[in-house]
């Protein structure tokens, strides 16, 4: 049974199969057992055996939506940490869930009376959980039966950890592939020494153009002197920075013709030997060709306010927190605040991971 959880990982059908012998090993005539992903509701899975797919909708989605009687009563003690573990009697008496209209109408008729629930993860990014139930004839799930349960947590907890750290690795790919493939902005992949490893079509057109910044012997340069100490400053600073913790913003002139370029670089938080080191990511902001981002796919995916969604957008168009809040007319420490709902709404850590996340979902609009 452990080795089915972790192949579990790998294979997600396996969970059926992990969940039949679990349930009939206690007895039960349900069992379920889900995962929800926020930031990628497509890898969100959720496991039911012992009722039908359409039963367990008209449950949870139709007739008896709301009507569980015992999730409204562990309000008191969420979130919940991972390995919390309650029974159904524990939470809603006997005499409370008989008086029910969803147990009168749906749970008895199934055989769904005693049982428990455990919390294998709760996080921004992450919640899953496990419930059995089986009939009233059978009493409550003994202590034997119990610790046979809990004996499983663990490695459950361990399992859908792994599960959760593969989608923010899949995630991470990507954003990173989405910020390599945008049209409006150039994206360049560094080693420790700025030669340039990688360059989209927008980055290869505005370096052999030359004008503010250029290739030299595949190195990154900055044509004026002022500017390219400003470059090798920036770099320094990102590379003495907790992997993927700093961005670095500056402005690459163009001469007095033309608005500057906006340059903004973070360190990539995987190391890699390959590159002595861990590998500099800079984003070039071309404000002539740079199109405005369309905030309503932030707003409606992530829930944002206008003025979060409109802070999110600032920044990945190359302004600083500083320069938003002077723009919106409020304070500095508002506008950060505005910034850590922004983080917790769009479950990243990092500005770096916003941007980029800004930019796989919030569309370019029309100029107007």
């Amino acid at each position: 049974m452990v080795g089915l959880i972790y192949a579990a990982t790998e294979d997600s059908a396996l969970w059926r199969t992990f969940l039949e012998r679990f349930v009939k090993h206690l007895q039960c005539t349900m069992g379920a057992f889900s995962i929800a992903s926020f930031q990628r509701p497509t890898l969100s899975l959720n496991t039911v055996v012992g009722v039908s797919e359409e039963e367990y909708q008209d449950y949870t989605n139709g007739t008896w939506k709301g009507q569980d009687p015992w999730l409204p009563r562990l309000a008191s003690v969420l979130p919940a940490p991972p390995g919390f573990m309650r029974m159904s009697q524990e939470i809603c008496p006997d005499e409370e869930l008989e008086k029910t209209s969803v147990y009168k109408h749906y749970l008895r008729d199934r055989g769904l009376h005693y049982g428990g629930g455990v919390v294998l993860a709760s996080s921004a990014l992450q919640v899953s959980t496990m419930t059995v139930l089986r009939p009233k004839q059978l009493g409550p799930l003994t202590e034997a039966e119990q610790s046979y349960w809990r004996g499983f947590v663990p490695h459950l907890v361990r399992a859908v950890r792994m599960i959760g750290e593969k989608m923010q690795l899949r995630n991470e790919r990507d954003l990173l592939y989405s910020a390599m493939n945008d049209t409006h902005s150039g994206m360049l992949l560094l080693n420790r020494s700025r030669e340039v490893l990688f360059a989209n079509e927008t980055a290869e057109r505005l370096l052999e153009a030359g004008v503010g910044i250029r290739y030299e012997n595949g190195i990154l340069r900055a044509s004026s002197i002022e500017d390219e100490n400003q470059l090798q400053q920036a770099f320094e600073h990102v590379g003495n920075a907790v992997p993927g913790a700093w961005t670095q913003r500056l402005k690459i002139s163009r001469g007095p013709d033309a608005p500057p370029l906006l340059l903004m670089l973070w360190m990539v938080s995987a190391e890699q030997p390959e590159f002595h080191g861990h590998p500099v990511m800079v984003r070039i902001v071309d404000p002539v060709s740079q199109l405005p981002l369309d905030q309503s796919a932030l707003r409606e995916l992530y829930l944002l306010t206008k003025a979060e969604a409109d802070l999110a957008c600032k920044l990945a168009s190359g302004i600083t927190l500083e320069q938003a809040a002077e723009s919106a007319h409020v304070s500095i420490n508002t506008m950060r605040t505005h910034l850590a709902r922004v983080f917790s709404k769009m479950g990243v850590r990092q500005q770096s991971q916003l941007v980029s996340l800004v930019l796989l979902t919030a569309p370019k609009g029309p100029r107007v």
